[in-house]
């Protein structure tokens, strides 16, 4: 998550190769990066796999917050 006026700051870069998401573009503006830990099923789907991962996930009644991802592809 970003502020807005950092975004369009880093909008202004001119285009790289290197570049993957807002995040890089930011970095490579010369701002600071921040992570902090989060869950492990707040997954990002970019894939088809992702999309199917999410629905083996989505699909149960109950979803138990200390699931890890490992168990699900054993």
């Amino acid at each position: 998550m970003f502020r807005t006026e950092v975004l369009l700051d880093s909008y202004d870069t001119a285009y790289r190769e290197s570049f993957t998401d807002d995040a890089s573009v930011v970095e490579a503006k010369g701002y600071p990066l921040f992570f902090c830990r989060g869950n492990r099923l707040n997954i990002k789907i970019t894939t088809k796999d992702d999309l199917l991962l999410a629905r083996c996930l989505f699909g149960r009644e109950i979803i138990d917050p200390d699931l890890s991802f490992d168990s699900l592809i054993k």
